[in-house]
């Protein structure tokens, strides 16, 4: 299911796909935001490795009902579903934080960080 990055459509596309609980890793963020756009290269390339998991783009200001739904209130933001539970890592705009991602990705089922 995953290898690429993929834009939310949705509230319902991501609660779909949340429920058939294989990770997924939202990435909100705003087409002015140049740290969005530098994190945009980054999760590409955790999508390749990590084909395993679902990775989602989410406009933030074009999807204000889910990201409202996160508490989003600066981009880039980060959100974790594992084993259909969610983990926020919040804003970030430093690539060093991002092997947060590949740690729980790694983890079993069931364990979040």
């Amino acid at each position: 299911m995953g290898g690429s990055v993929k834009d939310v459509e949705s509230k319902e596309e991501l609660d779909n796909v949340v429920r058939q609980g294989a990770p997924v890793i939202l990435h909100f963020w705003a087409s002015w935001c140049e740290a969005s756009k530098h994190m945009d290269q980054v999760f590409s390339h955790l999508s390749t490795d990590f084909p395993q998991a679902v990775f989602f783009r989410v406009e933030a200001e074009e999807q204000p009902v889910i990201s409202e739904a996160y508490s989003v209130s600066a981009v880039p933001y980060f959100v974790f579903f594992k084993a259909k539970r969610s983990k926020t890592m919040g804003e970030t705009k430093h690539v060093r934080s991002l092997p947060m991602i590949t740690i729980s990705l790694r983890l079993s089922p069931g364990t979040m960080i």
